[in-house]
Parts: C-alpha cells; structure tokens; sequence
C-alpha cells in the first residue's frame, strides 16, 4: 500500500544560474553557472483512490556540499568591492499526483520552495559585510518511484525552481540583487511511518 505518511533521506546534485548586479560608485552585472552535491531529508503523505491514482503532499529541505566552489552561486567583483552569494539551503512545500502500477508510482509535482543565502562583502580596508537572504519560487517537477519493501521505497526526482529577484542593501551603502534558476536531480530512500502492509 502507498497510503499514509512517510519520511525519507535523499542525495543527489544541483545545477543553476545566476544573474546579479552591484550597485556602489556605478552598475556592475555578472552571471554564473554553479552546481555540486546536495542533500536533505523529506516527509510526506499519500493516498491512492480506487483508480489507482496517487494524490499526496511532501515537505523537503536540500543543503549544499559546503566546498566554496560548489556553494558559490555567484561573485561580482568591483573596482570597490567584491560581492559573493553562496548558498544556504532550499525548501519545496508540493503536491504530487501521480499513477500506481503494481510496486511503481510515476508522478508530476509542484509547489512553492523558498531559497536561503548568504551574500558576503569584501571591502577595501579588509572588512567583511554579510546579509542573510531569503526569496520565494516556485517548483516543479517529475519522478518515478519503487516499493523494493511493503514499507521502504527507492525513487528518482528532477526538480526545477525558479526564484524571484532579491535586492538588498549592505551598511555599507552597496547595494545588491539577484535571479536564481536551480535545477535537481536526486536519488531518495523512503520508510513508511505507519507501518502497513
């Protein structure tokens, strides 16, 4: 049975772009492709109707691989400062719907993700600045999904999100804003909280 609450673990990687500016004495643009492992853990719910239909919900939280190269998302460099937003963590809220065929599920999902990140500022005399960021997207995806166990399955997952513009103003006077796109594909093991089989 697919019905009842889950919880669950999952690795995989993250891929995304990035566009941002820097405003202090003029304008400065700068773009970049970044990526490397992820990971985190999820919890959801399903029920199957008697079409085998699967409808549920799931809440998950990915977290980078904290090498600088692969949390960077984007640096700006100016002849006054040199700006860099690296990545935090990323939280989906969706539902899923999807069709049950004997041990596997097949699944479209959707739903809002929030994206946490730190901007650092280095400035000319040595000192650093740093903002805390948060910004809203929405996501979407797709997966297909095994039960090797009555209570334990084996799925795959892409995921796309896309995250609205942030700006924000350091004490310094600078100001900086940001567009993410971030793609995921990942790999995850479930445990079914109730037991059933």
């Amino acid at each position: 049975s697919w019905d009842g609450f889950y919880f669950g673990a999952q690795v995989g990687l993250g891929q995304g772009k990035a566009a941002a500016t820097v405003w202090d004495a003029a304008p400065t643009s700068a773009n970049n492709a970044f990526g490397g492992p992820i990971g985190g853990g999820q919890f959801g719910y399903n029920v199957v109707l008697p079409s085998q239909t699967l409808l549920g919900w799931e809440v998950d939280a990915s977290f980078p691989n904290y090498i600088a190269s692969n949390a960077s998302i984007v640096s700006v460099p100016t002849a006054q400062n040199h700006v860099t937003e690296e990545l935090g963590y990323l939280v989906t809220a969706r539902g899923r719907v999807g069709y049950v065929v004997g041990p596997w599920l097949i699944y479209g999902t959707g739903g809002i993700a929030l994206l946490g990140s730190r901007t650092l500022n280095d400035l000319p005399s040595g000192n650093e600045e740093k903002l805390l960021l948060t910004r809203f997207g929405g996501v979407v995806g797709a997966g297909t999904e095994y039960a090797f166990d009555p209570n334990w399955t084996m799925r795959f997952e892409y995921l796309y999100g896309n995250f609205a513009r942030t700006n924000a103003a350091f004490p310094s006077g600078v100001n900086y804003g940001s567009t993410v796109d971030f793609n995921m594909f990942r790999l995850a093991l479930n445990r079914k909280l109730d037991g059933v089989t």
